[in-house]
């Protein structure tokens, strides 16, 4: 499992992470993922990273500290070329059909065409 997610982190240019907020940061499956990535942070580079996240927050600000450890989490990939390219943000949305009210559903559909997918 964990190899198959190096691999295939390692053949992307584009990676997304989608995590929803617990307590202004990642939940702990995206916090190990993050972690496990430690064993490859040499090797990824040239990447573009994304970042989709939904909380019941009531407004963006409260998306500062996710946006944060996701910025430092790319700039610790130390070989470089990696970049933070944008973030979803989708606040108040405590409730499954809560994302349909905000404008995140038809940014994702936009940035999706905008990301090249490899084959």
């Amino acid at each position: 499992d964990r190899q198959d997610i190096y691999k295939k982190m390692l053949e992307a240019k584009d990676i997304v992470f989608a995590s929803p907020v617990y307590f202004y940061t990642f939940n702990a499956s995206m916090e190990l993922l993050i972690d496990r990535t430690f064993a490859i942070e040499k090797t990824i580079h040239d990447k573009d990273f994304y970042l989709l996240t939904t909380g019941l927050a009531p407004e963006e600000s409260y998306f500062r500290i996710i946006k944060d450890t996701f910025q430092k989490y790319i700039d610790c990939l130390r070989v470089g070329g990696n970049r933070f390219v944008d973030s979803i943000l989708g606040f108040q949305t405590g409730n499954k059909d809560d994302i349909e009210k905000t404008n995140a559903l038809e940014k994702a559909y936009n940035m999706a065409k905008e990301i090249k997918i490899n084959e």
